[in-house]
């Protein structure tokens, strides 16, 4: 056996047994249906109610130079081809326009507790993974099956931020920014209102934070030599192993990818820092669309700005975290679910293999029953939103002297 041969190999015993609780197929299911619904929840809002969002005549305010339009042109496209297209023909139907009104506080909804289930599950998987990798008692196969899962569940609570943001902040283009700045109040109330914030809000970005910390880690013990050729394998053979080949390269995508998106997300929520951005450095970096007319600023910048700006709106574009973090990241994760589970099951005992295959445990129960709770929060409010709409209606009808129905 060549030296490169006995790296790869590790000199652990490595017996294949079952753990439905991590890799049983109603986990997996669960996973993979709730980063669904999740990921089409948002694009529906995003689609149906951030594109027309921002009027595109001017606004009126002391920057009348400044247009409600979104700077980046990738995004501005997609918006404006989306709410001219789709949007206003949608509105022009009257029945149309009002399931859309009702829709909005719902979609919202649902959107934020499937983020929210996620980053819960993902949080919990991902730390009884570790703590059971320190006790040796969990494979390399079931280790990177939970790291899948919870690289699940983070595209998709960073994929619900935008709704969130969208919700909270609206735009804090200048003239059009919420005024959540009040006097008095002392010191907690000013840390608050700088955070534009509530405390759900915050706990979220906690748990982020948490969670990237813990993807952080399992990506660094993935790293290591061999990982992908040892799967049956305890995961804690892995540690002390040099970092090495494919699982390196991975392992640095992974910790690049987070130490790049959760704290431009999280900034996102913040808008003390979107007016840092917006007013002072925006303009310094990228271009001057912030503080200037919409139309000005790229062409007079020299030729290695304009690369800069080109590479920036493909990397701050919304559209594109849709089209890359709900499609082809959320693609690929649950290919690789399936890769693996074919591969480590064509190497195993078919018992063992078959002990993961039938949803008989409470573990494997509870994920799918837990799929109903965000679609009932979701379905009681649109009724209740349907109920104020039609209590409003009765009201105006009654005030102009109209007969009130009620059926």
């Amino acid at each position: 056996m060549s030296e490169d041969d006995d790296a790869l190999v590790w000199k652990c015993p490595c017996l294949f047994q079952a753990d439905p609780d991590i890799a049983g197929i109603g986990v997996i299911c669960s996973f993979v249906i709730a980063a669904v619904m999740a990921n089409i929840s948002t694009c529906l809002y995003l689609m149906l109610f951030r594109c027309g969002c921002s009027p595109q005549e001017e606004i009126q305010s002391f920057h009348r130079s400044i247009r409600s339009e979104d700077f980046n042109p990738i995004d501005r496209f997609m918006r404006h081809y989306m709410d001219t297209k789709i949007l206003s023909s949608c509105r022009e139907v009257s029945w149309l326009g009002s399931l859309l009104d009702r829709l909005e506080q719902p979609l919202s909804e649902l959107v934020q507790s499937l983020a929210d289930v996620q980053l819960a599950t993902g949080i919990a998987m991902l730390t009884a993974a570790i703590i059971r990798l320190n006790h040796g008692t969990i494979t390399v196969y079931h280790f990177n099956t939970v790291l899948n899962l919870a690289w699940l569940s983070s595209n998709v609570h960073l994929l619900a931020l935008l709704v969130i943001r969208t919700k909270i902040l609206k735009s804090m283009k200048q003239g059009q920014r919420p005024s959540y700045r009040s006097r008095g109040g002392g010191w907690k109330k000013a840390v608050q209102e700088s955070l534009g914030a509530g405390l759900d809000v915050i706990i979220r970005v906690s748990g982020m934070l948490f969670l990237a910390g813990l993807l952080l880690y399992g990506s660094y013990v993935s790293g290591a030599e061999g990982w992908y050729d040892n799967y049956n394998c305890p995961a804690s053979c892995s540690l002390g192993r040099r970092k090495a080949g494919s699982p390196e390269i991975w392992m640095v995508a992974n910790f690049v990818l987070v130490l790049w998106e959760y704290p431009r997300r999280c900034l996102m929520l913040w808008p003390s820092a979107w007016e840092i951005w917006l007013d002072r450095l925006r303009h310094r970096v990228v271009d001057d669309k912030s503080i200037t007319r919409l139309a000005a600023g790229t062409s007079k910048l020299p030729l290695w700005r304009r690369l800069f700006n080109c590479v920036w709106y493909v990397l701050a574009s919304e559209t594109l975290d849709v089209l890359v973090g709900g499609i082809v990241w959320f693609s690929l994760g649950v290919w690789w679910i399936y890769y693996d589970r074919n591969y480590m099951y064509s190497v195993s005992p078919a018992e063992e293999s078959e002990k993961e295959n039938i949803v008989d445990g409470f573990g494997q129960l509870v994920p799918l029953l837990v799929l109903g709770v965000p679609l009932l929060q979701a379905i009681h409010t649109y009724c209740e939103q349907s109920r104020v709409n039609g209590q409003r209606a009765a009201i105006e009808n009654k005030t102009w002297g109209e007969p009130v129905c009620y059926y």
